[in-house]
């Protein structure tokens, strides 16, 4: 008698509802990034910038249906938009305008990114209130603690394609920029992004902006970049935390155990310290405040150590600092999200308004899943985590072309019967929005994982913002 082959199942599935809808991200993105929100965002940017045809609520628009169908070209995209506000009978003035692709390229070359960048914080600041703590729950308690958590990483862009005129001709690997990203853990949004089309600029100038926009009081959990005692000093000046991993180029001297016990195979130690700069010709860390916390835990030979500058153990213990800190790696989850699953390796535009403009649409919309996402993983008892963003985001990108061509199709069947009442069905009750929940839950790796290949051009590389004819076409009020 032959054996029946077992497949490999997700602890969870058995106990889970079999559908849910795909309607609310669409839904949710078209209620918060509002025209009334655009134009007090541009009004409260604006120096002498004129509202045009392409308003900022028309682009705000326009580049988040780009991020969600990823099409060819912007002029495919263009194109669908305009036969979709045709079919629905959309008066002048309303969706995007019908004018030329000039006056669309026109407009993203000088429209300054400030205006998106503005329109995302205040977007960022909405989703932030609309998402539950569905993420890393077993420590959401600290979120009294501290009026803000964040986990701050910075990253390049991908390089733009050969097929752009700008790039083309040059041996270097063209990257269109940097991002540096403020993440809440728990929430599971990015609540500041910075972007710079230079992307030889260093981390810590980009991270430094999204500083000045934080409360005092709040935690930043960042890499080994962080633990130089003069960046950490200038924090402790902002009012903020700083939990981060010892670095090589400092010193931690000694100045009082704080903790030293062992439990079940788990030495934990916890030292108040002084960091001293190793670097040479650094003189003055000695005269300043560096007091720290160095913690290390030890199990199984296996040593994990952090710094912190919370220095009562009552606000963040040691077990807690060292769990927190290996929530780190989220940060860099939603770098690969907005590149891989949200096509923010494939640029439209050469010139670093338009770059910036399609970088803060795709964090909105990634915002929006994740919000999502979380009141799914909420409403069904599982953690946020237990959902894949690899599969649910492209899920609800098709959903959003689906939902369009629906509407369409309603219209059409209310010009075909005039004067008759119809009773339209409800799109977020069909089976066509609507998907097998065990599908979206996240399939656990197993055996050796697949390493990026190494491009010998990655290390020759041009900024986007070091090409002339790039250079000039971005706004010095940026």
């Amino acid at each position: 008698m032959k054996r029946k082959r077992e497949f490999h199942r997700h602890p969870k599935e058995t106990r889970l509802p079999k559908h849910i809808s795909l309607g609310e991200p669409v839904k949710l993105l078209n209620d918060v990034v509002t025209e009334e929100l655009c134009k007090e965002v541009f009004q409260s940017s604006r120096t002498n910038e004129r509202e045009r045809e392409w308003s900022l609520c028309a682009l705000a628009e326009f580049w988040r249906k780009v991020v969600l169908r990823s099409p060819s070209s912007l002029e495919q995209a263009v194109e669908e938009e305009t036969a979709i506000q045709k079919a629905m009978g959309d008066e002048p003035g309303e969706g995007i305008p019908e004018t030329s692709m000039q006056a669309l390229y026109g407009r993203c070359q000088s429209l300054p990114s400030k205006f998106f960048s503005n329109l995302h914080d205040r977007v960022a600041g909405r989703f932030y209130d609309l998402a539950p703590l569905s993420y890393n729950r077993d420590l959401s308690y600290l979120t009294e603690r501290f009026p803000a958590i964040r986990v701050v990483d910075g990253s390049r862009l991908d390089r733009i394609a050969r097929r752009v005129k700008v790039v083309q001709g040059r041996r270097q690997v063209v990257l269109p920029g940097a991002i540096a990203a403020s993440y809440d853990p728990f929430r599971g949004v990015v609540t500041g992004l910075d972007f710079t089309p230079d992307a030889a600029e260093y981390e810590l100038d980009r991270a430094n902006r999204l500083f000045e926009k934080m409360a005092a009081g709040s935690l930043v959990i960042g890499d080994r970049l962080y633990a130089y005692p003069k960046k950490i000093t200038e924090l402790r000046k902002r009012g903020i935390f700083i939990l981060t991993r010892p670095t090589n180029g400092v010193g931690l001297n000694v100045e009082k155990t704080l903790a030293c016990r062992k439990a079940r195979g788990v030495l934990l130690e916890d030292y108040l310290v002084k960091g001293v700069s190793r670097a040479k010709g650094q003189k003055g860390d000695q005269d300043e405040d560096n007091l720290l916390r160095w913690i290390i835990r030890t199990e199984k030979g296996e040593k994990r150590e952090v710094v912190t500058s919370v220095l009562d153990p009552e606000v963040l213990s040691a077990e807690e600092a060292v769990e927190l800190y290996a929530r780190r790696w989220s940060v860099e989850r939603v770098f690969f999200d907005l590149k891989r699953v949200l096509k923010l390796h494939k640029f439209y535009t050469a010139n670093p308004n338009g770059v910036a403009m399609q970088v803060f649409a795709g964090a909105m919309v990634y915002s929006a899943m994740r919000v999502v996402q979380g009141r799914i993983a909420q409403a069904f008892k599982l953690a946020g985590e237990d959902l894949s963003p690899g599969r649910l985001f492209p899920r609800v990108a098709s959903m959003s072309e689906i939902m369009a061509g629906f509407e369409v199709g309603v219209l059409v069947v209310k010009e075909a019967n005039p004067g008759v009442k119809l009773v339209l069905p409800d799109p977020a009750k069909q089976e066509f929005c609507r998907v097998v929940l065990k599908y979206l839950l996240v399939r656990r790796r197993t055996g050796r994982r697949i390493k990026r290949r190494y491009c010998s051009s990655r290390a020759q590389w041009i900024s986007l913002a070091h090409i002339p004819a790039a250079r000039r076409a971005f706004c010095d009020e940026n």
